[in-house]
C-alpha cells in the first residue's frame, strides 16, 4: 500500500542514465528470453511486462502510466484479452487492501495507535537501551497486527517527534524502525501486500502464518535488535542521557474520545481475521472467503459511523492509485503465466538450481530476494507466485508443499531491507524524511548498514528452510 508521489513535493528528474539503465535492462532480458528458447509471443509479452516494471523502476512517479500503457501494449498485441484480464486481477486481494485501508484510516484518524504508542513507550524511559528494544519491538508488532505502511508513518512521525524532544540525530532511530517494520510485516498474512497475495494466491492462511512465519520474524528481530544496539552504541547511549526530557512530554499525549470502544472495534476486527479459518471450517465456507468478509465488514461499519462525511472519508482513505497499480500488476503477471513464459522460467531456474534441496531453496532464496531489494517486493513477489506454481513439478520432492511459497515470503520481506526501494515501507519513510526536512540516505550510506541487516535476518530465514526440509 503506496503513497503516490506529489510531483511539487519530488520533482521528476529524466536524466539519461535512467533512460540507458532502462533501455540496457530490457535488453538484457530480451536477450536472456531468447537464450532461453522463448517463443515470439513470450517474448513480446515479456517485453512488456519487464518494460512495465523497469519503468516503475526508473521512473517512479510514473508507475501508473507505465501499468496502463503496457496492458494497453498487452491487449493491442493480443497477449492479452478482456476476459483473461477480469480473471486474472487478483479481485478478491484490492478488496481486501479497500476495505482494510478503510478500517485502518478510521483508527488513525481518531489516534488511536498514536496515543498506545506514545503510553506504551512513556513506560520505559530509564534506559536508552530498553527504549531503543521497545521502539524496535513496537515497529514489529504494529507492522504486524496492521500493516507496514500505516505502521511506518505513526512509528517515523513519532521517531521525528522523540528525537526532536531530545535533540538528537533522528536518522539511526528511524531506520531501526524501517528494519524491524520490513521484519516484522512477514509475520502475519496482514502485514504486508506480499502476505496478502501470498494467502489469496496459495491458500495460506492467518494461523500458517503464524506458526511458520512469526517464529521466523521474532528470531530475526532480536537478532538485528542486538546488532544495531552494539553497532549505534553510543547513539543510544545518548538517548538514555536525555531520556528526562522526553518523560516531561508525556502529559500532551491526552485519551482519544470513545478509545476503549474503538480499541474494542480494533481488538474484534483482528480476532476475527486472526481466526478466520477456524470459522470458515465451522460454517463451511471456501479457504480465506471470511478473510475478505472481515476487511469488507469493518470498511463497512467505518462508512457508518462516519455517517455525514463518509464518503469524503472513503475517497480520502483508500489509495485508488496504488491499487490500481496492483490490479494490473497482477494481472500482467498472472498473464505470463498463461502464456507459458513462467512454465520456461521455471524450467531455466530448475535447471539452474540442481536437484539439491537445500542448494535449489538456498538459491531461489538469494535469487528472489536480490530482485526484491532491485525492484520493489510487490513486484517481485507478483512475478514470482506464478513461477513457484510452475517449480511443483520439477523441484526435488523435500521442498514439496510451501516450502518455496516461506522462502519467498522470507526473501521479499528481509531483503527489503537491502536498499532504499526494497519496500514501500522505505519509499513511504524516505518521503516522509523529505518532508520533514530530514536527510535521506544516499543509496551506499544505506547499503553499508542495510547489508548487515539483510544477511542477518537471511542467516535466520535459510536455517528455518534448512529445518523445514530436514523435518518436513
Amino acid at each position: 500500500m503506496e503513497l503516490p508521489g506529489n510531483a511539487k513535493d519530488h520533482p521528476v528528474k529524466i536524466t539519461p542514465g535512467k533512460v540507458g539503465g532502462f533501455a540496457f535492462a530490457l535488453l538484457a532480458i530480451l536477450g536472456l528470453s531468447f537464450l532461453m528458447g522463448m517463443n515470439a509471443q513470450q517474448m513480446i509479452s515479456l517485453g512488456i511486462v519487464s518494460s512495465f516494471v523497469l519503468g516503475t523502476v526508473f521512473f517512479w512517479e510514473f508507475r501508473l502510466a507505465f501499468a496502463f500503457l503496457g496492458m494497453a501494449l498487452l491487449l493491442a498485441t493480443g497477449s492479452m484479452n478482456i476476459e483473461r484480464l477480469v480473471e486474472s486481477s487478483s479481485v478478491d486481494v484490492i478488496i481486501f487492501l479497500m476495505g482494510m485501508m478503510v478500517f485502518v484510516g478510521y483508527l488513525e484518524k481518531y489516534h488511536i495507535f498514536e496515543y498506545v504508542l506514545s503510553s506504551f513507550i512513556g513506560n520505559y524511559l530509564k534506559d536508552g537501551r530498553l527504549f531503543f528494544i521497545s521502539f524496535m519491538f513496537l515497529s514489529a508488532l504494529t507492522a504486524a497486527m496492521i500493516d507496514e505502511v500505516t505502521s511506518i508513518l505513526f512509528m517515523v512521525g513519532l521517531a521525528i517527534s522523540v528525537s526532536g524532544k531530545l535533540k538528537i540525530d533522528p536518522l539511526p532511530l528511524i531506520m531501526g524502525s524501517i528494519f524491524a517494520t520490513n521484519i516484522g510485516s512477514s509475520a502475519t498474512v496482514i502485514g504486508n501486500p506480499v502476505g496478502v497475495m501470498l494467502a489469496l494466491k496459495t491458500g495460506l492462511t492467518f494461523n500458517d502464518f503464524m506458526v511458520n512465519a512469526a517464529p521466523v520474524a521474532f528470531v530475526a528481530l532480536v537478532a538485528v535488535t542486538a546488532l544495531l544496539l552494539v553497532q549505534k552504541k553510543k547513539y543510544i547511549q545518548e538517548i538514555g542521557s536525555r531520556l528526562g526530557a522526553l518523560a516531561k512530554g508525556r502529559n500532551e499525549y491526552q485519551k482519544p474520545e470513545k478509545l476503549y470502544r474503538r480499541l474494542a472495534f480494533f481488538a474484534i476486527i483482528l480476532c476475527g481475521l486472526v481466526f478466520h479459518v477456524s470459522i470458515e471450517q465451522s460454517l463451511g465456507l471456501g479457504k480465506n472467503v471470511l478473510l475478505v468478509a472481515f476487511a469488507l465488514f469493518a470498511g463497512g461499519l467505518v462508512i457508518l459511523f462516519e455517517r455525514n462525511n463518509a464518503r469524503e472519508f472513503f475517497e480520502s482513505k483508500v489509495d485508488f492509485w496504488t491499487l490500481s497499480f496492483f490490479l494490473i500488476l497482477f494481472a500482467s503477471a498472472e498473464n505470463l503465466k498463461n502464456l507459458g513464459v513462467t512454465d520456461v522460467l521455471a524450467a531455466n531456474l530448475s535447471s539452474l538450481l540442481g536437484s539439491d534441496s537445500y542448494v535449489f531453496a538456498f538459491g531461489f532464496f538469494a535469487i528472489t530476494g536480490f530482485l526484491s531489494a532491485a525492484l520493489d517486493n510487490v513486484v517481485a513477489v507478483a512475478t514470482f507466485i506464478p513461477v513457484v506454481q510452475s517449480l511443483q513439478a520439477t523441484m526435488p520432492a523435500a521442498l514439496a508443499g510451501n516450502t518455496l511459497y516461506w522462502a519467498l515470503l522470507f526473501a521479499a520481506t528481509f531483503f527489503g531491507n537491502l536498499t532504499i526501494i526494497g519496500s514501500t515501507a522505505n519509499i513511504v519513510a524516505a518521503s516522509l524524511m523529505e518532508k520533514r526536512g530530514i536527510k535521506v540516505p544516499s543509496f551506499m550510506e544505506w547499503l553499508s548498514v542495510g547489508w548487515k541487516v539483510v544477511l542477518l535476518s537471511s542467516l535466520v530465514a535459510m536455517a528455518a528452510i534448512a529445518i523445514k526440509i530436514s523435518f518436513p
